[in-house]
């Protein structure tokens, strides 16, 4: 199957240099209430509603810097799976889930999942990586990650005004800058979805930066 790793740091009112939002919306440590995971357009419930996905039942053991864990599937009408793996990140581990983007598109840290009586490789070797939320690199100076494996794989950072600050890094980390942003916008999930269903169909980068 294809494989998409998304990194999404939570919302946080008190960490992160966003317009505050409610108290439970900003709650960087709550997956239950937090505005880019748990509501309509949040990534988890997003794809716990959406009748084309399945949700895969995996085991994770919650860490210091990652809350939750969650796995969906989907088949395509061309033939093509993709497996989507979501990361909720702490409100105040920007830092760290930035580390964790570039050192995955660069090919640094590998991950993996068990599903169907394997491990499925993530990380270093997934084919998209993500990063949905506040545009953390707004907030956090970051050097270039140089890539120190040549696997190919497309990037999208769907964060306010992304494009002025990830391509370069992106770039430097041998991936493919699929989908940034010049403007402002609410990183909500259904973005994504419209991204890999286009993806998923062999579409050019265009047709998928449009839909």
């Amino acid at each position: 199957p294809l494989v998409v790793h998304c990194l999404v740091p939570l919302c946080d009112n008190q960490f992160q240099g966003i317009l505050p939002t409610t108290e439970s919306l900003g709650d960087g440590f709550s997956t239950i209430t937090n505005l880019y995971w748990a509501t309509r357009n949040g990534m988890k419930r997003y794809y716990r509603l959406n009748k084309n996905w399945e949700e895969i039942k995996i085991n994770f053991t919650v860490t210091d810097t990652i809350l939750e864990r969650v796995a969906f599937q989907r088949r395509f009408e061309n033939g093509a799976k993709v497996i989507l793996i979501c990361d909720a990140y702490r409100g105040d581990q920007m830092e760290k889930c930035l580390n964790d983007y570039f050192d995955f598109l660069s090919g640094k840290k590998c991950d993996s999942i068990y599903f169907e009586n394997n491990f499925l490789s993530a990380g270093a070797d997934a084919d998209m990586i993500v990063f949905n939320g506040h545009n953390g690199l707004m907030d956090v100076d970051k050097e270039p990650v140089f890539a120190s494996k040549k696997r190919l794989k497309d990037a999208v950072v769907i964060a306010c005004s992304s494009h002025w600050n990830y391509t370069e890094h992106i770039t430097y980390s041998n991936a493919y800058p699929l989908v940034t942003t010049t403007s402002s916008l609410y990183p909500g999930a259904s973005i994504l979805d419209a991204i890999i269903c286009e993806w998923a169909l062999l579409k050019d980068a265009e047709a998928i930066r449009f839909a």
